[in-house]
């Protein structure tokens, strides 16, 4: 049996090193010239800089098999993150969540509304909170500039914001968290409430370009093809599908791990709204001592005040450095202040310079109307698999394209 990838991103390629082993030939098609997607590194007067908060979870099975090869090289370390909440004129903050964290006295369930329905809106998600926190919520996602009457809540996840968190009485939260369901989907507690473990991560010790250059080598050395700068076709025909005009076969299975907007106008089973948000990303070397708990550390900020989405302190080749992630409307004086503010409240002393801004488009929401168009593809296409499109995790987009396959093939 063969199986087509089309995308050589993440995904795509670590399906290919999941599945070699149990097709006779994987084909992987992009219309780049290079594989990796957003997790290639940016190079700027021959330096390389973290396209974003990029790492990799070391407890899975693919990190292992890529470990097995002794072919890759990573820097494994304790995932660090931390919240910082400025929405109502005060900071919340916290070195175990990565949610946004409100004031609360008395923790009072009636206060708190169940939604009705499955397929539901951010708007509606933010509804189940008492009053000034949907109020406090709203005023800070309306900076993305989207309606959030019209976008899945399951979107909330690739902003950490599907549950929110509060600074007292959290023993009590999460007894109610193990009694209601549906608090429990909306309210978070530490993560020290369920293990002290650390969270293990990495990331390739040279960085993600020259470890993708390595798994391309690896993977064609185990039957897998790439065909970069491809002209990709799928089109379908009476009861045939025809990938790059050639029929599909019975033995042939095609995963569509790339943007979906093009395949589903194709074959004509709706339009995908496809909202996107545009993100910069201001890029700093650390130009002081590092301590060794600051490495790695990830910040995520709700403000009112700042224009940051997103903090990560990261070392490559052994050069610390920071990108800060925040709404496009922000200047550099802004980020220089709301950064040196939040990184001397998390007590992290250290030096830093500018080098330099890169702009990032992210589709990471969908409407409610795209997800019955993916729910819709799913169940009615047996060579097709979809890459997992509502999914926002790289470990969950792995796991679900991984069991698509199992189940067809």
């Amino acid at each position: 049996m063969n199986l087509n990838i089309v995308g050589a991103g993440f995904s795509g390629c670590i399906t290919a090193l999941n599945q070699k082993n149990l097709f006779d030939n994987i084909n992987i098609f992009d219309y780049k010239n290079n594989i990796g997607g957003i997790l290639n590194e940016i190079e700027f007067n021959d330096s390389f800089f973290l396209n974003g908060c990029q790492y990799l979870d070391v407890n899975t099975d693919w990190f292992k098999t890529l470990l097995s090869t002794n072919l890759f090289n990573f820097h494994e370390f304790n995932h660090s993150y931390s919240s910082y909440t400025n929405l109502e004129g005060y900071v919340n903050s916290s070195n175990n969540v990565a949610g946004p964290i409100f004031d609360i006295n008395n923790f009072d369930l009636k206060l708190f509304k169940k939604k009705n329905t499955i397929n539901s809106s951010i708007k509606e998600n933010f509804d189940q909170y008492p009053e000034s926190i949907k109020k406090l919520l709203s005023k800070w996602f309306n900076n993305f500039k989207l309606n959030d009457k019209q976008i899945h809540f399951l979107s909330l996840q690739s902003i950490q914001l599907s549950r929110v968190f509060f600074n007292k009485n959290n023993n009590e939260i999460f007894n109610l968290k193990n009694n209601y369901k549906f608090l429990d989907d909306i309210i978070g507690v530490p993560r020290s409430f369920y293990t002290n473990k650390p969270l293990k991560a990495a990331i390739p010790f040279n960085g993600y370009n020259k470890f993708f250059k390595t798994l391309k080598n690896y993977l064609e050395d185990n039957h897998v093809k790439f065909y970069l700068r491809s002209n990709i076709k799928l089109l379908k025909g009476v009861d045939d599908y025809y990938f790059n005009n050639e029929k599909l076969k019975s033995n042939q299975l095609t995963l569509w791990a790339a943007n979906p907007v093009p395949l589903i106008s194709t074959l004509n089973l709706g339009k995908i709204q496809n909202p996107f948000i545009k993100v910069n990303l201001y890029h700093f070397n650390i130009i002081s001592n590092v301590n060794s708990f600051d490495l790695f550390k990830y910040i995520q900020v709700y403000s009112l005040e700042d224009p940051i989405l997103r903090i990560y302190i990261y070392e490559l080749d052994n050069h610390p450095k920071i990108v800060v992630e925040a709404f496009q409307t922000a200047d550099i004086g802004q980020i220089n202040y709301s950064l040196n503010k939040i990184l001397e409240h998390f007590n992290i002393n250290i030096d830093y310079k500018f080098i330099f801004t890169s702009l990032q488009i992210r589709h990471i929401f969908y409407t409610i109307e795209d997800k019955k168009i993916f729910d819709k593809f799913s169940s009615n296409n047996s060579q097709i698999i979809p890459g997992a499109w509502d999914s926002y995790s790289r470990n969950d987009k792995i796991e679900k394209i991984g069991k698509n396959i199992e189940k067809i093939r």
